[in-house]
């Protein structure tokens, strides 16, 4: 099961399933005339596929194009400043032709009619979930407070070990007195 709610995207070229994943976080110094000042973006990130289970399974639902079928799964990335999405390289490509799995090559025409798509996909979902960029962030911002909690339990248990340390050596400390 995953921690994660699928949302479902019919669009006139199939069904798309989409999971909003934890914003991208990154932090930038500005500089000007001798003066830096610290910047933050925060992008919000999806992960698309044909897939309802999101497990490469190029058997199951696709896209077809002049006739063949492609799977498409890929994480993007939106830029809320300029209101676009960006693709998220990825090893095996976001496009494969099903049921054999071959990438399609990113100068084809295929994959530019497989990128409209996912566009399409994109601009519907942003359209019926249209608070998607604040629950990335939120997902963000909820494993941050969880890495920092855990981060500073585990150092309030090195400081009690060390305290323990210090004190042995105390009580040998002592014994010399």
């Amino acid at each position: 099961m995953s921690e994660y709610e699928t949302h479902k995207v019919e669009t006139e070229t199939g069904t798309y399933y989409i999971r909003i994943l934890a914003a991208e976080h990154k932090t930038y110094s500005r500089h000007r005339r001798n003066e830096s000042t610290p910047g933050e973006d925060l992008n919000p990130r999806v992960l698309l596929s044909t897939d309802p289970d999101f497990e490469d399974n190029l058997d199951g639902d696709h896209v077809k194009v002049r006739g063949r079928k492609y799977a498409i799964e890929e994480y993007l990335t939106y830029n809320r400043d300029r209101k676009t999405w960006h693709h998220e390289s990825s090893y095996r490509g976001s496009f494969v032709s099903a049921p054999r799995g071959k990438k399609v090559d990113y100068m084809s025409k295929t994959w530019d009619v497989l990128r409209g798509y996912v566009d399409q996909a994109l601009a519907k979902f942003a359209e019926q979930y249209p608070d998607f960029e604040r629950e990335s962030i939120a997902q963000l911002f909820r494993y941050m407070v969880s890495h920092h909690q855990s981060k500073a339990e585990s150092l309030r248990r090195d400081a009690r070990g060390e305290d323990a340390q210090a004190a042995e050596w105390q009580a040998r400390l002592d014994e010399l007195k």
